[in-house]
């Protein structure tokens, strides 16, 4: 059965639901939450699976924060970042700046993979913001905002963007994508940006 979590908030931290080491989440609608990190979701190192995430508010990951594990399948619309990665932000959350140290030994291979990234917005990565190795594989993003840089998608530091559709999204600067240091983009179709 599908599994709803709604209307909730949380100081720090995941809004609607918090997904650790070996934790699972399938057909799961998780909406209208707020949360400084990850308005919808924080999923640090479990498996979030054919999931809607939709109308979430955060400052950092209005819909969804990525910081290791797996998030396939999902719909991630609709959400808003105060700052950056209005649908996603996937940023490893053993990083000092975050101030959450959590044990991530051994997770090395976090994947978002199969999801549609629409019509979110934030300040910069209206639809994503990659950083730091971080993924997103074989996705659509789509008519999503930003008000400075990367409507669609701001790669900043290493982040991976590969085989992925990336249209119809508006920013001031890189409509489709914003690259700021080093970034990989592989076999992705940039369109009508």
């Amino acid at each position: 059965e599908r599994t709803v979590c709604n209307g909730n908030s949380a100081n720090i931290a995941g809004g609607g639901l918090v997904l650790g080491r070996g934790s699972v989440a399938v057909s799961n609608c998780i909406s209208q939450n707020e949360a400084y990190l990850g308005g919808g979701v924080m999923n640090w190192s479990g498996s979030l699976e054919g999931s809607d995430i939709l109308a979430n508010t955060g400052s950092v990951g209005g819909g969804l924060l990525v910081g290791g594990g797996n998030t396939i399948n999902c719909t991630i619309v609709g959400n808003v970042a105060e700052s950056t990665g209005g649908g996603i932000m996937c940023y490893p959350l053993a990083s000092p700046e975050l101030a959450i140290q959590i044990d991530l030994a051994g997770i090395d291979n976090s994947e978002v993979s199969h999801c549609l990234i629409a019509q979110n917005s934030a300040a910069a990565g209206g639809g994503v913001t990659l950083s730091d190795s971080m993924g997103i594989e074989a996705s659509t993003i789509q008519s999503n905002t930003a008000s400075s840089g990367g409507g669609g998608v701001l790669v900043i530091y290493g982040g991976k963007l590969r085989s992925t559709l990336v249209t119809d999204n508006t920013a001031r600067e890189g409509g489709g994508v914003c690259c700021i240091g080093r970034a990989e983009l592989t076999d992705c179709t940039l369109f009508a940006n």
